[in-house]
């Protein structure tokens, strides 16, 4: 029994460090920043409300500081600030498909030939690759939906 948790611990620990990881860190990111802009939405907003007693010049000042952090090409279109997440996530999910059926080809000749003691430790590695490009890509192209929606539809409301 002892040896079947090793064996169970061996396999998993890694496996979910593989892929629990990436996508955890992803998702940490993605939240940072949208927390980010909707603060500045709100404080916008409450400016905004209080037009009346602010003067024109501390209004412009206010935005100029919310907006100091950002690059002009990155304000221009937010939709264009997706394409690289997509790219990448296409890019790792296929290339993480490719190794999957390479690594498949070479299980099933090795076993053939009997050679499969051989080819042990590599093919624990290349599956330890093959999951984390699989994970990244998938946190990548989740994190596309999810913000296109959220380009598509602001409010938040489905």
């Amino acid at each position: 029994m002892y040896a079947f948790f090793t064996g169970m611990i061996r396999l998993l620990l890694p496996l979910g460090i593989c892929v629990v990881l990436p996508v955890l860190i992803t998702w940490l990111i993605l939240r940072y920043r949208s927390e980010r802009e909707e603060r500045k939405q709100r404080l916008l907003l409450n400016i905004l409300d209080r037009k009346g007693e602010m003067p024109n010049s501390e209004l412009q000042e206010l935005v100029a500081v919310l907006n100091a952090g950002q690059d002009k090409s990155r304000k221009s279109d937010p939709a264009r600030r997706l394409v690289p997440l997509q790219a990448v996530g296409w890019a790792c999910l296929l290339l993480g498909i490719f190794l999957l059926i390479c690594i498949i080809l070479i299980f099933i000749f090795a076993h053939l030939k009997k050679g499969f003691a051989d080819l042990f430790s590599f093919m624990v590695f290349m599956l330890f690759l093959d999951s984390l490009l699989l994970s990244i890509g998938a946190a990548c192209l989740v994190a596309y939906h999810n913000a296109t929606r959220r380009l598509d539809n602001p409010s938040g409301k489905e």
